[in-house]
């Protein structure tokens, strides 16, 4: 949505320089280049808007009997942090299942 939000800003602006050159020029196509200025500058804050830059993650820790829900405002995890946390999780599952057999025979 940043993409989008830089191009409509580069559609404003442009629109913009249009509507005045028309304006100077007297051609009678400002009304155009006006309508479209403010379309564009409509979409640039939506897109904006939409694209804050953060996102919301939910992180969920489980004991025998407690559960909790940690819910946190952080930017958005870079590629090279998702591969790592993929990782981790598959290290991880072989211990889990290890340890629910370990119950499963105390029990």
């Amino acid at each position: 949505m940043a993409f989008i939000a830089f191009l409509s800003f580069l559609g404003f602006v442009g629109c913009l320089v249009g509507a005045i050159v028309s304006v100077a020029q007297k051609n009678g196509k400002h009304k155009k280049y006006f309508i479209l200025s403010g379309a564009v500058f409509v979409l640039f804050i939506i897109s904006v808007v939409t694209s804050s830059g953060t996102s919301t993650t939910t992180t969920e820790a489980t004991d025998d009997s407690k559960t909790a829900v940690v819910t946190a405002s952080a930017p958005a995890p870079s590629k090279a942090e998702v591969d790592a946390q993929k990782k981790a999780q598959v290290d991880e599952k072989p211990e889990l299942k290890r340890q629910q057999k370990l119950k499963l025979r105390l029990n």
